[in-house]
């Protein structure tokens, strides 16, 4: 619907005039039409103007709708409803026909105040009224969704009561809202609510279509109207709008508000929530989100209490932590509208406001499931049990779970995708194979925990480890986005996956990360995804087989290391290695054997050799049989004490800026049965020494001299075409550099 409406031309621009006002901006558009901020040309008071530009069959009969509807709201008196101030008709450029228009009070935010809320709602409650002339933008209980903080409990409360009261006012003047949800909730300074968009009301049970009206096949497939996620089951059905619906889109609304996750998702995901949520909050929605509409009700409203403002939070400054003894339980809540302290950090999650008496202590003790909502905290430790029980974490949330040394089960998990879930050791914990659980938050491996995977985790989860920390998953031709959206290594830890076939198809824009000690090590099928480290030396183990492109890279000052087997994998008959654009570190191949590749590209940073790769492309699968080749591309370097033997016509290629350099850190002998140096390629000799079976060279050769001691530099068995021009770089005094038959010696 939104990129529907996106696509339509709006019907005014900024700075035209419109009867006796002119536009100021674009504020949105409804079930009816379009919505512009206006300021009055005599006064200059600002104003917000609603045009109806329906169209189709049903445009006369809705537009008359309009017209009964807003002079039935012209009577509508209520702080927290929209209210409306004139209606009329316009004539708009373009337009046959006079269009009606409403005018009503702007409702709205500075664009100063919008930014910050999105960051933190919280600061809503403390905004300032707005100058009669600001600028004003929309703003809706629907952005507040955007924010990873979630909405504060003092503002949700507040939201909650006025929304609450604006709809018991409407109810009792006989209209229906028939379109309540997070979006036409305005919001103002200080977190206050304004009730608007009455273009699927009804009044008095009145008709929603024309007398007489034949629906078309077109018609009937759209003749559930509203906002799904929102209808009442009699709405999904096709019945019209009724108070009853209203209390159940109200009900769907806060849920979406208060949990971060839609009510209509998952009957489980209802059921475990509202089990788990405090018991006004509870009450509320099973009042109003019954199924059968006869037993919908109001709950009771309660009393209004000043609301706490950020500021007033911060200056109360109170830190509690609860702790129970007996049993072994110790618990630490960040509550969502309590800010978090400046010291808190992961070692030490930040505690702020739980009781003993409160609802996290007392299910986490008794095994209920525990229920974090956006922006909440929490740390548990040892509990009464092993098993742990269901664990539902809203936007933003985060829950540190320590296992103390303990094994454990971990059940039902419901993550956000914001949220996360740290696990600190030491000590196990085992995560059941159910593909269907909504885990797809962040799951974080702290200070050695060992988790491991029964089968495949659903969401899939963000998966991040530290030092010491393991990560087993077993399986069999699984392929890696199957259990992790992310597999982050950066800071240490081990991944291993126990069972054969392991396909690396994470995309090369979000390769696996390995930090200093990390090692990831399987039976790999590497499928076009991308490792890359980020820091001191990692580690890609176990048997490999190439299927198209395996991507390699590492930042500068860090080491990626090949270690294990690797060879083409035959089913699909063609595999490359690609040392990225991105390297700026050193690549490390220590495979045995390294076996049959299709190709190799080294195009940034450097690549070592510590393997003998064979290249036999008669025993080769590949069915092309003429890609054999290694290309070192400009900036790249290729060194080591390896060998290179390559079959038939395959051959290193050294392009122009490409640098081939003699053993490692200026010692040993880098072995290659055939290459072929393009012109300004270049040869850097540190104290190594390059041997080279069959040597083709086009052009001029730089020769890198810093730091070589006198002798063989490089050698050759055959020489294709004439003896390439050597150019001395970096010459010592009193060194020459000679060509011999068949090397390159300084004296």
């Amino acid at each position: 619907m939104e990129a529907q409406c996106e696509e339509i031309p709006w019907a005014l621009a900024p700075g035209e005039g419109v009867g006796e006002w002119f536009v100021r901006a674009r504020l949105g558009r409804g079930g009816m039409g379009e919505v512009y901020a206006v300021r009055d040309a005599s006064t200059g008071q600002l104003f917000a103007l609603k045009l109806f530009l329906a169209e189709g069959k049903d445009a006369d009969f809705l537009r008359q709708r309009f017209r009964d509807m807003a002079a039935t709201l012209l009577n509508v008196a209520h702080p927290h409803v929209a209210k409306i101030l004139r209606t009329g008709v316009l004539a708009l450029t373009g337009r046959p026909n006079p269009v009606p228009y409403v005018l009503m009070t702007l409702v709205g935010v500075t664009p100063e105040v919008r930014g910050a809320a999105l960051d933190d709602p919280a600061t809503l409650l403390d905004a300032p009224t707005p100058l009669a002339d600001a600028t004003l933008v929309s703003f809706t209980a629907a952005d507040l969704l955007a924010s990873k903080r979630g909405v504060p409990l003092p503002l949700l409360e507040q939201l909650w009561t006025e929304s609450a009261e604006a709809l018991r006012y409407l109810h009792a003047q006989g209209i229906a809202h028939g379109d309540v949800k997070p979006g036409n909730l305005l919001l103002s300074a200080g977190g206050h609510v304004t009730l608007t968009d009455f273009g699927m009301a009804r009044v008095d049970a009145g008709p929603l279509r024309p007398p007489g009206y034949e629906p078309t096949l077109a018609d009937l497939r759209g003749a559930v109207r509203g906002t799904p996620d929102y209808l009442a089951p009699e709405c999904l059905r096709g019945g019209p709008p009724t108070p009853e619906a209203d209390l159940y889109a109200l009900g769907a609304t806060f849920f979406l508000l208060r949990t971060g996750v839609p009510y209509a998702e998952s009957p489980a995901v209802r059921l475990l929530l509202e089990d788990s949520l405090s018991p006004d909050w509870r009450e509320r929605f099973r009042a109003l989100l019954a199924p059968d509409p006869t037993t919908r009700h109001w709950p009771p409203l309660a009393p209004k209490r000043p609301v706490m403002s950020r500021r007033a939070w911060l200056g109360l400054g109170v830190c509690v932590v609860a702790s129970v003894v007996g049993g072994g339980l110790a618990v630490h809540l960040l509550r969502g509208d309590v800010p978090v302290p400046e010291a808190a950090t992961q070692d030490s999650p930040a505690a702020d406001s739980a009781s003993a008496s409160s609802p996290i202590v007392q299910d986490w003790a008794a095994g209920r499931p525990i229920v974090l909502g956006p922006g909440q905290r929490a740390e548990v430790g040892a509990a009464f049990a092993t098993e742990v029980p269901g664990i539902t974490l809203g936007r933003g949330a985060r829950l540190d779970f320590r296992l103390e040394g303990q094994a454990w089960r971990l059940g039902p998990a419901v993550i956000d995708d914001t949220a996360t879930l740290a696990v600190w050791g030491p000590g196990k914990l085992t995560v059941s194979g159910d593909a269907s659980r909504k885990f797809r938050g962040a799951l974080r491996l702290e200070q050695g925990a060992d988790v491991r995977f029964e089968g495949i985790c659903g969401g899939p989860p963000r998966l991040s480890l530290t030092q010491g920390s393991t990560l087993s998953v077993p399986g069999n031709n699984l392929r890696l986005n199957q259990q992790c959206r992310a597999l982050d290594l950066a800071d240490g830890g081990t991944f291993r996956y126990t069972g054969k076939r392991l396909f690396l198809n994470l995309s090369a824009e979000k390769p696996v990360r390995l930090g200093s000690g990390a090692v990831a090590d399987a039976h790999w099928v590497f499928y076009g995804g991308r490792f890359h480290a980020v820091a001191g030396g990692g580690t890609v183990s176990g048997d490999g087989h190439i299927y198209g492109d395996l991507r390699l890279s590492a930042e500068a000052g860090a080491v990626l290391t090949l270690r294990g087997r690797l060879m083409m994998y035959d089913y699909w008959k063609h595999g490359r290695i690609l040392v990225t654009k991105e390297n700026g570190g050193t690549v490390v191949f220590a495979l045995d054997p390294c076996c049959p590749l299709c190709a190799v590209e080294l195009n940034a940073g450097r690549t070592v050799l510590r393997t003998r790769v064979v290249q036999d492309l008669e025993r080769n699968w590949c069915g092309k049989k003429d890609c054999g080749d290694w290309t070192l591309r400009r900036g790249a370097t290729l060194a080591g004490t390896g060998g290179l033997m390559f079959s038939q016509e395959a051959r290193l290629i050294v392009e122009a800026g490409g640098i081939l350099e003699g053993g490692e850190e200026g010692r040993g002998t880098l072995t290659l049965s055939r290459v072929a140096l393009r012109p300004d390629a270049v040869l850097s000799c540190r104290g190594g020494t390059v041997v080279i079976g069959a040597l083709e060279a086009q052009g001029p050769v730089t020769v890198r001299l810093d730091g070589a001691e006198p002798g063989l530099l490089l050698t050759w068995e055959t020489l294709e075409g004439p003896v390439p021009e050597f150019r001395a770089e970096g010459l010592p005094a009193g060194r020459a550099l000679r060509v011999e038959s068949n090397g390159l010696r300084l004296t």
